[in-house]
């Protein structure tokens, strides 16, 4: 009886000091945000610009698969092009606050912040879009990913995609 209180306060000790490094908070000036930064900046310059490879390569291979893979993927992105090219749109703006906080998993980073999508129209007239960014990186790979989510679908967003944590803190 006496190994088993031992086991169990042992146990207990173990989740106790290793929960706090699932959801660490770190400071703006961190490695892992300054990554971060630079990753949202290269997604904002392929959506920004167009750059369908760029896109789809920040893209979590489960949303691609979801898509209907790489060819599909390209051709939404085309087809969205050619209507804005059509109707005489074009993104003029992609605004974001840095993160300060990221949820640390063993196998990956995941954050979500909020961000703001402006199309300007022929007429002079924008249209601002909030959304909210999810940033995901996997840790083995390095890689980040992104998806815009509308506000109103995010944890509809968190059930259907498998690599985004139930923990993942959502900004008002």
């Amino acid at each position: 009886m006496p190994y088993t209180r031992i086991i169990i306060t042992v146990l207990v000790l173990f989740f106790v000091r290793y929960t706090p490094c699932l959801s660490q908070t770190y400071q703006k000036d961190s490695l892992v945000v300054k990554e971060l930064t630079t990753q949202i900046l290269r997604y904002k310059n392929a959506w920004m610009n167009d750059d369908v490879e760029t896109a789809i390569a920040m893209t979590h291979p489960e949303i691609i698969e979801k898509m209907g893979g790489p060819d599909r993927m390209r051709q939404s992105f085309d087809n969205s092009k050619e209507l804005r090219t059509t109707y005489k749109m074009r993104y003029t703006g992609f605004e974001f606050d840095s993160p300060d906080s990221i949820l640390v998993l063993p196998q990956s980073y995941q954050v979500a912040f909020p961000v703001v999508l402006t199309t300007a129209f022929e007429d002079g007239s924008t249209q601002n879009d909030s959304r909210v960014m999810v940033g995901y990186g996997d840790i083995a790979s390095s890689k980040w990913y992104f998806i815009a989510i509308p506000p109103g679908e995010i944890e509809k967003a968190k059930e259907a995609l498998g690599f985004l944590d139930a923990g993942l803190s959502i900004p008002k």
